[in-house]
């Protein structure tokens, strides 16, 4: 049985790979909406959603095409990318021109 440390850390890692998903699917989408797919996915892989203030931010930063990150930690153990997190990074380099 996993460590209630390794647990945490394995469900940081999952709600950021969901953040990551729903940035991809939900950029620009009205924030109640990221809200709900947000909850849906969590719900699907067995997660209880995070507080609604938690939803609201990460909700935010989707709908602007932005990755909210839980931590750094939990961004590596996801295997996702969050290239606001970049900035050395100029847009044409992002946008890969």
């Amino acid at each position: 049985m996993a460590s209630d440390q390794e647990s945490h850390r394995q469900h940081a890692a999952q709600r950021q790979a969901i953040i990551a998903e729903t940035v991809r699917t939900h950029a620009g989408a009205p924030i109640d909406e990221i809200i709900e797919v947000l909850r849906e996915r969590m719900t699907a892989r067995g997660l209880q959603p995070p507080p609604g203030k938690w939803l609201d931010a990460v909700a935010r930063d989707a709908s602007a095409g932005r990755t909210y990150v839980e931590s750094y930690e939990a961004l590596a153990d996801s295997g996702t990318d969050a290239p606001t997190l970049h900035p050395d990074a100029s847009p044409e380099a992002r946008d890969g021109q």
